[in-house]
């Protein structure tokens, strides 16, 4: 098959050894229009390419690689394998070869390992049915397709003859794209520009909000909600808006017809001095000419548009920092993410899911100060954390408005009392506030957009959960005074202190030991991921041990357990997945309970009683 060169339009890509050689090889073609690209997923003791394709209209891609597995490979070969594929866990991908391993025999040791290190980690199906092997005494399924993408359509068999393996075949039909930069979609939203606050308080106060049916916290909240929804429905009823998404890049600012020229003339010598073979001097010099006149005139226009900038908005430093970093480039733009929902949902879940969840309540001595039961909540602390919401943040799934509920405080707070305080008392955390809504953010211009990996999800919970937690919080630290069970060397999310001044607190002594002719030592870590690792059950007992018990600890577990995500964009959203490891990021216990599960990593500084200056943590 050397005659699939480039020259037919076909890319080669291949393991080190050549197929002479007598392991075979492994090698793909693919067509120079589909635009594969060699990913460098390898190990030394495997035979396998991968590539990844380049982004296509709907918007993600996806990983196709070929594998030989010999019939005598030993039993680390799984192990290898496994190492490999943990590094593209969450990926859609297509893994093709020859296993030696009978699929249409499952009942084989063979088997076995590939389905408990390949199959069900990475959720893989075969997509062949039929022998690719046929020999006058046996029919074997050798040679598969294995892929956990709904698109690959189940493959066919056909004769081959220059070798004693079956032809194997298979289609990809990619679903329709989703709405890609720049287009026009329609969205299911509220229409408050008529909306009147005295109108929905009045409708709130003779919808009889206190009275519920059922004691069950979950319950009374869903009634609550059916009510609020009935009154917003009348005052702002849902319409059907269209909406375009933002497209690639804004127009520069300050783009002059000038410089517009001359990068027109600029790109037009590129060409032509490239069509020359670049072989031209004259047009050589001449394309660096203007490539200086280019730069030069941007810095000056530039540097004048950031100098009107500051003139206009000096008053107002919040903008002005937002302009400046959308005209350096320093901010990424709020662009339609090019994966779709359910991908990226897919990705982040094998993040926070814990296959062996525990949330067993710790129990054990207390003393008489600690914290064994919440205080009942009263309704005039509801009415002045509603009066206080900030209305410029954003819904949670509910799609609950702060500027809302802050309009109608006082038509809503002795409701809200009850279902709070209802919640306290039974100990269990409503399971409608246990939903978050997952938008994706690109972490960077130069990542690859359509890989899942390079996009961080920012959490939006319900507005009214966050009002629980905060009234949760006040009464945490009250009770236990937390700040005093936390390490002195924790800077992070904590009042009256900050990554500065732990940074202050460092250089400081590093210097102080400088004088003295001492030695410092300093070990950075970084915490991958550090909101999504934290155990449930190692928190509960570390919540244990500062003093929490009883109702307060089995709140704390109900409040951890039974959480889930979805994935939410302009166009799409994803299914619920459950969560069950991390604290819930974007929430207000989240970053306390993060203190508390990390408060005896500075203490590992400690040697022998002497502590070594300073140990502190930084995000």
């Amino acid at each position: 098959m050397h005659h699939l060169d480039r020259k037919c339009n076909y890319n080669c890509s291949c393991t080190n050894g050549t197929p002479c050689q007598k392991r075979g090889g492994v090698v793909i073609y693919s067509r120079l229009q589909l635009g594969f690209k060699r990913m460098l997923i390898q190990h030394i003791d495997l035979e396998m390419v991968w590539l990844r394709s380049k982004k296509r209209e709907a918007g993600e891609s996806f990983l196709i690689g070929c594998l030989y597995r010999p019939p005598s490979a030993p039993a680390a070969f799984w192990q290898s394998l496994q190492q490999v594929m943990y590094d593209i866990q969450g990926e859609d991908l297509i893994l093709m070869g020859d296993l030696n391993i009978d699929f249409l025999s499952p009942q084989t040791h063979h088997f076995d390992n590939l389905n408990t290190y390949l199959l069900l980690p990475l959720d893989l199906k075969n997509m062949i049915t039929h022998p690719t092997r046929i020999t006058p005494t046996s029919k074997t399924l050798l040679d598969c397709v294995l892929t956990n993408m709904d698109c690959v359509e189940h493959g066919s068999v056909h004769s081959c003859e220059f070798t004693d393996h079956e032809f194997v075949h298979t289609s990809i039909i990619f679903p329709k794209s989703i709405p890609t930069q720049g287009q026009i979609y329609r969205s299911r939203r509220r229409d408050y520009s008529k909306a009147s606050a005295s109108d929905l308080s009045h409708l709130l106060s003779i919808s009889d909000l206190g009275s519920f049916s059922s004691p069950s916290v979950d319950v009374m909240l869903e009634e609550w909600q059916g009510k609020f929804e009935d009154a917003l429905d009348v005052v702002a009823p849902y319409i059907i808006s269209r909406r375009q998404s933002p497209g690639k890049r804004k127009k520069c600012p300050f783009m002059t017809p000038e410089l517009l020229a001359l990068i027109r003339r600029r790109k037009t010598v590129y060409r032509k001095y490239r069509s020359s073979d670049c072989s031209s001097t004259v047009l050589q010099k001449e394309f660096k000419v203007l490539r200086s006149k280019c730069n030069n005139l941007y810095r000056q226009l530039r540097n004048a548009h950031l100098c009107s900038i500051c003139d206009d908005y000096r008053r107002d430093p919040r903008r002005l920092c937002s302009t400046i970093n959308s005209v350096t480039l320093r901010t990424n733009p709020r662009t339609e993410p090019l994966v779709q929902a359910d991908t990226l949902n897919r990705y982040f879940h094998s993040i926070v899911s814990d296959p062996n969840p525990a949330y067993v309540v710790p129990s054990g001595t207390s003393r008489s100060c600690d914290l064994h039961e919440f205080r009942p909540i009263s309704e005039d602390e509801v009415l002045r954390h509603l009066q206080k919401l900030d209305g410029t943040k954003a819904p949670g799934p509910d799609g609950l408005l702060p500027s809302i509920l802050k309009a109608v405080a006082p038509v809503i707070a002795f409701s809200l009392t009850l279902i709070f305080n209802t919640s306290l008392c039974t100990a269990v955390f409503p399971t409608q506030f246990k939903l978050a809504n997952d938008t994706p953010i690109l972490k960077s211009r130069m990542g690859d957009p359509t890989s899942p990996s390079n996009y961080r999800p920012v959490s939006l919970t319900s507005i009214l959960a966050k009002s629980l937690e905060r009234l949760v919080l006040n009464q945490l630290r009250d009770s236990l005074t937390i700040e005093n069970h936390l390490h002195d060397h924790q800077f992070e999310f904590r009042p009256a202190r900050s990554t500065t001044q732990l940074l202050t607190l460092a250089v400081n002594d590093w210097k102080l030991a400088q004088d003295r002719g001492e030695t410092t030592s300093v070990a950075f870590v970084d915490l991958s991921k550090a909101f999504d690792r934290v155990q449930h059950q190692q928190l509960l007992v570390a919540l244990h041990g500062m003093g929490v018990h009883a109702s307060a600890l089995r709140w704390f577990a109900s409040y951890l357990a039974g959480r889930s995500q979805r994935v939410v964009t302009q166009a799409s959203q994803s299914l619920s997945l459950a969560v069950s490891r991390g604290v819930p990021q974007g929430s207000i216990l989240g970053p306390t309970l993060f203190n508390v599960y990390l408060r005896d990593l500075p203490r590992l500084a400690e040697t022998n009683g002497e502590q070594q200056q300073p140990a502190g943590l930084i995000r």
